[in-house]
């Protein structure tokens, strides 16, 4: 097991969509910045290793998108649908956890 140590990763959700709303948008982005400072602020500073967000999971930047994912497919985005949610721990090491095209969240769900 690696020794503590912090990351400074980088989030970033992947929303798709078939056409844009009357203002000419697809998803509104405050909108999208207040759900990830909700789920992510919690995070800030915290051992993952013990930290509830993460439960059963290792720390790492796989399951940290996972957990973002999952997270934010419980929301209504009112139109277009969570793709997928990329983490990058370091210039050139990324995850992406995502949903293949033409699936929905409920065939995702484990049971």
């Amino acid at each position: 097991m690696e020794p503590l140590h912090e990351h400074d990763w980088r989030v970033t959700v992947i929303l798709r969509g078939l056409k844009l709303g009357k203002d000419g948008f697809l998803v509104d982005f405050c909108f999208v910045r207040q759900e990830m400072d909700r789920i992510l602020d919690p995070l800030t500073g915290a051992n993952l290793n013990e930290h509830s967000f993460l439960a059963g999971m290792p720390p790492s930047a796989e399951a940290v998108a996972q957990r973002v994912f999952e997270a934010l497919d419980r929301l209504d985005w009112h139109g277009p649908e969570l793709a997928g949610v990329a983490v990058v721990e370091a210039p050139g090491c990324s995850a992406i956890f995502s949903r293949p095209a033409g699936t929905t969240a409920s065939n995702l769900r484990r049971e």
